[in-house]
């Protein structure tokens, strides 16, 4: 494993801050900082399987740290763009033996820990929408990965395999059924109008059958909650 630790000397121990999971060796730039922007992120391997990860203090990121941080919005901006961006940088990775970030990131993208979901391409003057998740860029390999929920943070590198390891099957599985493909988002566009009257007209039955079950009043109320919901989402 490389030397991507930075010397401890305030003797504060330090946990193991995890990524994402792959089947695919990856190397990282020296200057890729993890989620506290002091450690770099680099790659563990187990059985096959490669953990992304990063150092961090584990007083700095502990729980009760993290429940009072939790509660400042700009704090999680910051550290939820940085986490995506790993995880995005493993996804489009290029090459074995690639210490760079991907053709159409820069630099500053991981250093600051900013994540795009579009990029604008000067040469043809347009813009190239690209998924935030899988990072599938035109003409490049995409890596499978297991995306881990923000802040995911073990002790050490053995408890981190401890608690993934009996999990293997299934995550080779995902990782297998996943490669080739793209996770794609989804915007649905509609007359709200036209909407509304095609559900009414379709929930209108049901409500009665509801209504004959229901004590007086809640029939009447279930309607508008049904309403209320739709029109929200």
């Amino acid at each position: 494993m490389p030397n991507r630790i930075h010397r401890n000397t305030l003797d504060i121990p330090l946990g193991i801050y995890a990524y994402c999971f792959t089947q695919t060796p990856v190397s990282f730039p020296h200057t890729l900082m993890g989620i506290d922007d002091e450690h770099e992120v680099y790659a563990i391997e187990r059985n096959g399987l490669f953990a992304i990860v990063s150092a961090l203090s584990l007083k700095e990121f502990s729980e009760d740290t993290l429940d009072k941080k939790m509660t400042d919005m700009v704090w999680i901006a910051s550290k939820a763009k940085k986490h995506e961006a790993v995880i995005e940088f493993v996804m489009t990775y290029t090459s074995k033996g690639c210490h760079g970030p991907p053709n159409g990131f820069s630099q500053s993208t991981f250093n600051k820990g900013e994540s795009e979901g579009i990029r604008k391409r000067e040469d043809k003057g347009e813009e190239r929408k690209n998924s935030q998740r899988t990072g599938v860029l035109t003409g490049h390999y995409s890596i499978p990965v297991v995306p881990l929920r923000f802040c995911t943070i073990y002790k050490n590198q053995e408890t981190l395999f401890q608690t993934i390891l009996p999990h293997k099957e299934k995550i080779i599985n995902f990782l297998n059924y996943t490669t080739d493909k793209a996770e794609w988002s989804v915007k649905i566009f509609c007359d709200k109008k036209i909407f509304m009257d095609r559900y009414n007209q379709r929930k209108g039955q049901s409500i009665k059958i509801d209504q004959t079950l229901l004590l007086p009043g809640e029939g009447y109320l279930l309607a508008k909650k049904s309403t209320r919901y739709v029109k929200k989402h």
